[in-house]
């Protein structure tokens, strides 16, 4: 099964793709957006790979509760559904952006990466985490 995999901002949003069968995702892209300007790039992605499911960061505290963000990404999951007509289920996202920055660090030795790149090294993140416990 291919997953679409989501690290959602308010402004900004990362993108990966995965499968049940490698149990492994990659980073598709990062864009910002205003608004509903989210809609259009996540459509032509979801049309192009076809998912079954998108899996979304839930962000929470680092003690495990909520936050604003929290409360937007719950809210954001309906409207995904409804506009996307896809099924959607949240991941404990905490730490995920951290880890993405050493990711990244860690393949080009650099401290200068582009939001985008983080972004979507956090969405490939939060699928492997889901991967990892749901399959």
């Amino acid at each position: 099964m291919v997953l679409i995999g989501l690290d959602y901002g308010t402004k900004h949003m990362g993108v990966s793709v995965g499968d049940t069968i490698s149990k492994q995702a990659q980073p598709l892209s990062g864009f910002s957006y205003v608004n509903d300007g989210w809609f259009e790039p996540l459509q032509s992605i979801v049309e192009q790979w076809q998912p079954e499911k998108i899996v979304i960061g839930l962000p929470l505290n680092a003690d495990g509760s909520r936050q604003p963000l929290t409360d937007q990404v719950l809210t954001f999951v309906k409207v995904l559904e409804e506009k996307i007509g896809l099924p959607v289920v949240c991941v404990d996202e905490r730490w995920s952006t951290v880890a993405a920055k050493a990711n990244i660090y860690a393949a080009h030795k650099t401290h200068q990466v582009k939001k985008s790149m983080v972004d979507a090294e956090s969405a490939k993140l939060i699928l492997e985490q889901w991967l990892l416990e749901n399959t």
